[in-house]
């Protein structure tokens, strides 16, 4: 259960962390270029717009295998959490923040891609 829970964790909070990156960082949309404050597209247009691409890329990456990433990490930050934490609200609290952790990583790694690979 506590797999199925930090796999859940993990897919959402890439969604939230993917937002975030939209409006500070940098986020690349698929066939739009990258968006945000240091990338082509700025980030302070409209809120809405913004939303809906950045879900659009989190189902297009998800798709192309991002998913399966999602669920690897989120089921072995369940299982790091359940392995560091003896209490059972404790143990809650540590799998939201291991797949917080999670999260950022596949976030992290899809935004700063073209600087090891180059211009997509």
């Amino acid at each position: 259960m506590n797999k199925l829970k930090g796999i859940t964790l993990t897919a959402f909070s890439t969604l939230l962390i993917a937002v975030i990156f939209a409006f500070i960082f940098r986020l690349p949309i698929p066939m739009g270029g990258m968006i945000g404050p240091l990338g082509e597209f700025n980030s302070n247009d409209n809120i809405l717009e913004i939303l809906k691409m950045v879900i659009a890329a989190w189902v297009f990456y998800g798709l192309f295998g991002g998913f399966i990433v999602m669920a690897l990490f989120g089921s072995i930050a369940a299982y790091l959490a359940e392995k560091s934490s003896d209490l059972s609200k404790s143990k809650n609290m540590t799998i939201l923040k291991y797949s917080f952790i999670a999260g950022l990583i596949p976030v992290l790694f899809i935004s700063t891609l073209d600087l090891v690979i180059g211009p997509w």
